[in-house]
Formats: structure tokens, sequence, C-alpha cells
């Protein structure tokens, strides 16, 4: 579903915990995981299953959950990703042209068409690869044996980041939904 599921996003929507209730519903509430950020997974969800991403990590709790619900898009703080990246590519301020952290910044980033994302395209690669990552090691949580057709609802504006986790998911039946 092609929506703004950022925490910011989310606000903006009065009724987003009802819809992703209903979609839980539709997919059978007792079968269906909803992966949220950790205030909402804790807050919004009574009575249904739900966890928030930083949970998942080797956790096998869910492996025999059969549906999946991406409910936020799990972007990390600029500086994180910024200085993430600089560490894993050895580069250095040099090799970049600037200090990024004193002259006018390129790390930072602002909308571009529908999205926001980092002006600096190496920064804004690394992030959607980064996002793309933990969503699929959300989606392989659920069903782990691979013994049910699971169905994965994911709610993302970000076009680049859900292509990328197609790409991870080869043999999938692909449905997209606006709104």
């Amino acid at each position: 579903i092609f929506e703004n599921s950022s925490a910011s996003g989310k606000e903006k929507y009065s009724n987003y915990r009802d819809v992703i209730c209903k979609i839980a519903d539709d997919l059978g509430k007792n079968e269906t995981l909803i992966i949220d950020n950790m205030k909402s997974a804790n807050r919004d969800y009574a009575g249904y299953k739900s966890t928030y991403f930083a949970n998942l990590r080797s956790n096998n709790d869910y492996k025999n959950m059969k549906n999946v619900i991406i409910a936020c898009t799990p972007y990390l703080p600029d500086k994180e990703i910024v200085l993430e990246y600089l560490y894993f590519s050895r580069k250095t301020y040099d090799e970049i042209g600037e200090n990024i952290f004193i002259s006018a910044p390129t790390w930072n980033g602002g909308k571009h068409g529908d999205i926001y994302e980092l002006n600096d395209r190496d920064f804004e690669m690394y992030r959607k690869q980064l996002v793309a990552s933990e969503i699929y090691q959300a989606i392989k949580r659920v069903n782990r044996d691979m013994s049910q057709e699971t169905n994965v609802v994911i709610i993302t504006k970000d076009n680049v980041v859900f292509n990328m986790i197609c790409d991870m998911l080869p043999n999938c039946k692909l449905i997209q939904e606006s709104k």
C-alpha cells in the first residue's frame, strides 16, 4: 500500500490504527503479525499480535505466524546513516570533498517529490538498502519453515525501497495498491 508510514506521516491519518487492524482481521487476526514502531506496537494494537523492528532481531517467537503487516517504514536518524556509511565504506571527509559536518551539509535531507530523502546520493542509497533489509528480515520472521502461503502487506511511500524488497523476495506474487 503506497502511503506515508513514517512516524510523522502516520500522525496525519486519524484512522491509521483502525485500517491496520481491519487488514489484520481480513488476513486472520490470530495468524497475522503487525510490525510497527515501538511506541505504536506497544500501545495501539491490543488484542493483536504486534511487535517492533528492534525486537525482531534473532527472534523466532513468530515463526508459526502466517501473515505479516509492515505498518511503518523503519527509518534511522540521518546522522546515524551518515556515520554508519562513513564507517563501513572507510571513506574520509577528503574523499567526499568537504567536511560534511561543518560546511553546507549534503548529508541532511529534504522533500524529493513526495518522499523525504538525504541529499547525498550515496548516503540515500545506503539508507534505502538498510530500510529494505530491515523490512526483509522482519518479513522472514514469520512462516519460518515456509509451510504456508504468506500474505505480506507493506505500507510505504518509497517505491525504491519497495522494489528492493520485492527483488529480495523472488517468486512472490505482487499486488500493489494505493490507499
